[in-house]
């Protein structure tokens, strides 16, 4: 209270001006000559809920990919070209990918089960055709006809796919990279793999062909932790 109001108030009748304490004409009087600041109300401390980290498995992001390596969300899929439910996957895959654009990378690891027979070969075959830059026109290819994927299928895909027939074939019938495949299996196994389609998201597990909703779900929060909006 400042001496001015205090000095006003102390004009008005007794039985009608409030109380004035010796104290309060001390300190406004301080506050009027400047020895005491006056002192703004304190913001309320504004406070981040925690948030708890979640499980992780380390994977490698290696192989064909799709979206910057720098993009903050990066998902591994170990597939199988002969398995029903990841040709269910890949049409959930790119609506992730046009929803969140360069937030997204996307990279795909082989993951041949033993008991679809022409699952190894597809596989191999997908590695024949990224040699020459056209891995994703094979994998849609050999996804959209999961019937047709015998070897001699395989060479006539490649050739409508206006690949180098010989340089396919001859790759693909001398298994030049059915290491590769082998590799990308125990790597798979290694992170715990058991079935396809296996995605790992930043790290993060999802088992099956499931709902577009449960990947953005965790895709947003990857970016909720790191700042960015979805």
């Amino acid at each position: 209270m400042r001496v001015g109001v205090i000095a006003l108030l102390l004009l008005l009748p007794a039985g009608s001006r409030p109380a004035v304490s010796r104290d309060d004409v001390t300190v406004a009087a301080a506050v009027d000559a400047g020895q005491i600041r006056k002192v703004a109300p304190r913001r309320p401390i504004e406070r981040r809920a925690y948030l708890p980290e979640p499980v992780r498995v380390s994977v490698e992001a290696i192989g064909p990919s799709l979206g910057p390596e720098a993009a903050p969300v990066t998902i591994v899929e170990f597939s199988d070209f002969q398995c029903p439910f990841c040709a269910r996957v890949v049409a959930t895959l790119k609506q992730v990918r046009e929803k969140y654009g360069d937030k997204v990378r996307l990279v795909f690891r082989q993951f041949p089960l033993s008991f679809h027979p022409h699952a190894a070969k597809a596989a191999e075959a997908s590695l024949c055709a990224h040699e020459q830059g056209k891995f994703w026109d094979m994998h849609e290819a050999m996804f959209a006809n999961q019937q047709a994927l015998y070897p001699e299928q395989l060479k006539a895909k490649a050739a409508e796919l206006g690949l180098n027939a010989e340089s396919f074939n001859q790759a693909l019938d001398s298994g030049k990279y059915a290491g590769a495949v082998e590799a990308d299996l125990a790597a798979g196994q290694s992170a715990g793999v058991s079935g396809t389609p296996a995605i790992f998201i930043n790290g993060r597990f999802v088992n099956g062909a499931v709902p577009l909703e449960q990947i953005t779900a965790i895709i947003d929060d990857e970016l909720r932790r790191k700042g960015i909006g979805g």
